[in-house]
C-alpha cells in the first residue's frame, strides 16, 4: 500500500503538459477528442448534442519511459454556448500550454473569432500555441476545387481577423493572413471518421468513400493524425524543459491499448 501512495505522490508532483481542445458548439471538437483519447465514439457524438458544463480533463498515459511529465487534454465547453459555463470554465485555462481551435469552416464568423481570442488569451497572446483548425471540409469540396486548399486557409484567417465588435481584441492585432508562418496556424481539417465520411444515401455507390479521400489528400485537408502529429512536435519542442519528448506525446495521444473505462476523467 505504501508503494502506491509513492507512486501517487510521484504522478502529482510530475510536470503538467496541458493540451486544450476549444471551439464553438457543434464545431466538431468532440470528434477530434474521441480520435484523440480513449472516449468511445458514440459517447463523443452523444456528448456532441449538448453543452457540458464543465471541463473534462482526460489524463493521457504515454507507454514509453522518457518523459517525466503528464499529458492532460483538456475538453472545453462550447465558447459559444451558455455564458455561465463559459465563464466557469474560463477559471481552468491557466492549466493549458496548448490549444487546439476547431472552428467550422463552413461559418467563420463573431462566434468563430470569439473562440479564437479566448484561445489566444488562454496561451497568454502566444499565437505558436495555438493550431487552428477549419472544420468540416468534406463538406465543402465545390469550394475547394475552385479555389484550392491554400486559398480557404488565407479566406479562414482573414475572416477572422475581420473588425470585431470593439468590445475585445483584434485578431489583426496577432496574425497577418500574408503571412506564411501564420497561415501555417490554420489548417483544413475533417474529423468525421472515415464510416461516417459519405451521406447514408450514398454508401452503395462504388468507391463513393475512396473519392472523399482522395480529394482531401489532394488539398491538404487534415485528418486527426495530422494534428496529433503536429501536436506532439510543436508541444514537445516548446515544452523541452519538462522532460517531455516528441515521441512520449505521441504515445500519449495514439495508444489504444486501455479500454475507456481504464482513462482517468476528471470533471473540472
Amino acid at each position: 500500500l505504501a508503494i502506491l501512495y509513492i507512486k501517487r505522490l510521484r504522478d502529482l508532483l510530475r510536470p503538467m503538459v496541458g493540451i486544450a481542445a476549444m471551439g464553438p458548439h457543434n464545431a466538431g471538437k468532440s470528434a477530434l477528442i474521441a480520435h484523440l483519447t480513449h472516449l468511445d465514439r458514440h459517447r463523443a457524438e452523444s456528448d456532441a448534442n449538448h453543452q457540458t458544463s464543465s471541463v473534462i480533463l482526460h489524463a493521457l498515459s504515454s507507454s514509453t519511459s522518457e518523459s517525466t511529465a503528464s499529458v492532460n487534454l483538456m475538453d472545453f465547453p462550447g465558447l459559444t454556448g451558455d455564458a455561465h459555463y463559459r465563464d466557469e470554465a474560463m477559471r481552468c485555462r491557466g492549466l493549458a500550454n496548448f490549444v487546439i481551435v476547431v472552428i467550422s469552416g463552413l461559418e467563420i464568423g463573431r462566434g468563430a473569432r470569439k473562440a479564437v481570442c479566448e484561445a489566444l488569451l488562454t496561451v497568454g497572446a502566444d499565437k505558436t500555441k495555438l493550431l487552428i483548425c477549419c472544420n468540416r471540409a468534406d463538406q465543402r469540396q465545390d469550394e475547394f476545387e475552385r479555389l484550392g486548399g491554400d486559398e480557404l486557409r488565407r479566406q479562414a484567417l482573414t475572416k477572422l481577423c475581420a473588425e470585431g465588435d470593439g468590445h475585445g481584441m483584434e485578431l489583426s492585432h496577432y496574425f497577418d493572413p500574408t503571412s506564411p508562418d501564420d497561415l501555417n496556424l490554420v489548417q483544413n481539417t475533417c474529423f468525421r471518421p472515415d464510416d461516417r465520411l459519405v451521406p447514408a444515401a450514398l454508401r452503395s455507390q462504388p468507391g463513393a468513400k475512396d473519392q472523399i479521400v482522395s480529394f482531401m489528400k489532394r488539398h491538404g485537408v487534415w485528418r486527426p493524425q495530422q494534428v496529433r502529429e503536429y501536436v506532439a512536435r510543436v508541444v514537445a519542442r516548446q515544452q523541452e524543459h519538462t522532460g517531455i519528448t516528441e515521441g512520449a506525446l505521441l504515445a500519449a495521444l495514439r495508444d489504444r491499448s486501455r479500454t475507456p473505462s481504464q482513462d482517468s476523467v476528471v470533471m473540472l
